[in-house]
């Protein structure tokens, strides 16, 4: 349907430019005027070869100041220039535009369809036959075997054998006695003294004075530095093209129209920016140095020294003596011993 209206505006647009007069019409004035057989010129160019009329004066071209028309043979007439006249130009513009349209498609899809089919099915059937087979069974059966029987036969035999036997053998030994005595003895022994003493020692004290010294920094400085930059921008340009105009009993000529077109056009523009520029300086600053001195400081201490001193003192002393002793021990040893033993014989 939104067709149909599209194709319907472009023929009523295409029937009312074929009813305007010629002049007034710049779209497709030149195909409409030579489809009516109007005076339209054939040349789109402002500049059209100059050609000869019947008698053989040379015409002038479009843009000239005036328009050389073929009289009597010998004479020439020369026609005023054309007026510039302002005209409304409607144009018509198709401008593609996204519709939403139903549209009737194919797509596969799934579809759940009975069918029918064959099975060949087996029934079990059970029926009754005599079969002749071999069984396995237990039969009872005489026969005859021999067995070599033994008799055990007791005797008593004497056997000697060893035996471990405890017995008791006197001992002699020797027996150390300790006897406690006491002994006066002469030693020497460290004892700790305590005493005062001077010392001398060296402190370290710091000195703080201010020197000063030469510093170098680097300080960033602001500075303008002019740039070109490339900027792009859309301007309106005067753009002169040929229209027809009519003149007065006869044909008419091309003259030039101008309109003002969009045109992207890319200039260079000075731009200042500020730049940081790393600039190094040098200062005279005091700077804080401090110094060791070295001090001698005399003080007192306590010193406790080790001294060795003489003294008598009575120890206890064991005083070790030996006595012979008799005694008894147990020692096991190993004794020939005669036995009567039952022996039990199997006799066949």
């Amino acid at each position: 349907m939104k067709r149909r209206v599209f194709a319907a505006a472009v023929l009523g647009a295409t029937a009312w430019m074929v009813a305007s007069p010629a002049p007034v019409s710049a779209f497709g004035g030149r195909l409409l005027g030579a489809l009516r057989g109007g005076c339209a010129a054939p040349a789109p160019s402002c500049a059209p070869a100059p050609v000869a009329d019947a008698c053989g004066a040379p015409a002038t071209g479009c843009g000239t100041t005036g328009t050389v028309v073929a009289g009597d043979c010998g004479t020439t007439v020369v026609a005023p220039a054309p007026a510039m006249v302002e005209t409304t130009v409607t144009k018509v513009v198709s401008t593609p535009v996204k519709k939403k349209q139903t549209v009737t498609v194919n797509e596969w899809q799934t579809v759940t369809e009975p069918y029918e089919y064959q099975v060949c099915e087996t029934t079990p059937v059970t029926s009754t036959q005599k079969v002749t087979t071999s069984e396995w069974q237990t039969v009872t059966e005489p026969y005859e075997y021999q067995v070599c029987e033994t008799k055990p036969v007791t005797t008593t035999q004497k056997v000697t054998v060893n035996e471990w036997q405890t017995v008791v053998v006197p001992y002699d030994y020797t027996e150390a006695v300790c006897t406690p005595t006491k002994v006066k003895k002469t030693v020497t022994m460290n004892e700790l003294v305590t005493s005062t003493e001077p010392y001398t020692y060296t402190v370290q004290k710091p000195v703080t004075t201010m020197v000063a010294k030469q510093v170098t920094k680097t300080v960033c400085v602001p500075t303008t530095v002019a740039t070109q930059v490339a900027v792009r921008k859309i301007v309106m340009v005067p753009v002169t093209e040929c229209a027809p105009v009519a003149s007065c009993g006869g044909c008419g000529t091309t003259a030039p129209v101008t309109r003002c077109v969009r045109q992207c056009v890319t200039e260079c523009q000075t731009v200042n920016k500020t730049v940081m520029t790393p600039t190094t300086v040098t200062e005279t600053v005091n700077v804080p140095v401090t110094t060791c001195t070295t001090e001698t400081v005399t003080a007192t201490r306590t010193v406790t020294k080790c001294v060795p001193v003489t003294k008598e003192i009575e120890v206890t002393e064991n005083v070790v003596s030996y006595v012979k002793k008799t005694g008894t021990r147990n020692e096991t040893k190993c004794v020939p011993v005669t036995k009567d033993v039952t022996v039990t014989t199997n006799v066949s």
